[in-house]
């Protein structure tokens, strides 16, 4: 938790997925923030004071990315590739993975 803590008072990126989420809620930065989470743990990350995004894949607040489930890892993946490099270079691998 301290880790999480740490990176995030930085103003660093993090980026959660499936039910991840969980840990970002237990170190108390999700409270305002917009997320998405595996279902099930959803309640629990809810508590925290983040706000649910149960219709999105992927989603992006300040400096935190969340991802639903498995399912959703290439969408997931690829936010963080425009994250990290741009959208531009997203793209491409998005249309080299689904020509």
């Amino acid at each position: 938790m301290d880790l999480i803590k740490k990176v995030w008072k930085e103003g660093k990126k993090i980026a959660a997925i499936c039910a991840a989420p969980l840990l970002l809620a237990k170190a108390e930065i999700i409270d305002g923030l917009s997320f998405v989470c595996y279902p099930s743990v959803s309640d629990d990350v809810i508590t925290a004071g983040g706000k649910y995004m149960p219709d999105q894949n992927v989603v992006c607040d300040n400096n935190l990315i969340t991802g639903k489930a498995a399912g959703s890892s290439i969408d997931f993946a690829l936010e963080l590739v425009a994250t990290i490099n741009d959208k531009e270079t997203a793209e491409q691998i998005r249309n080299a993975i689904n020509p």
